[in-house]
């Protein structure tokens, strides 16, 4: 995808690798210049099993994709902490001037777990 196409359901928007898991964010509805991503994972059958429940609202905190309110996508998929489990970061979609809010999960190996938001 060039950088000044616009997004189409089916295009990956993020892909990630750590270790033997990779996260892919895959446009699953456009409209009015917003869209909206689903996160699939696969590496491991745990992984392919995962799927989040399907949400409407763009606050959710494992809604994806990018609003007039800001971008919600994933940013980053590693092991921040080094406890061998590799997390992953997305922004939390803002309209205003306060901080920037990003999403923290974790990958238990059996399933993506929202932990918090944070500024960082």
């Amino acid at each position: 995808m060039a950088e000044n196409d616009p997004v189409k359901v089916g295009d990956t928007v993020y892909t990630a690798q750590h270790g033997d898991i990779t996260v892919t964010a895959t446009v699953t509805k456009v409209e009015d210049g917003e869209y909206w991503a689903e996160l699939k994972l696969t590496g491991s059958r745990s992984a392919e099993e995962w799927h989040a429940n399907p949400v409407t609202d763009n606050f959710d905190a494992f809604a994806f994709g990018v609003w007039m309110d800001g971008p919600g996508l994933p940013v980053y998929w590693g092991d921040i902490d080094a406890d061998g489990k590799p997390e992953l970061l997305a922004p939390l979609p803002k309209g205003d001037l306060s901080p920037p809010l990003f999403r923290i999960f974790r990958w238990t190996g059996e399933d993506l777990l929202f932990l918090k938001k944070r500024a960082l």
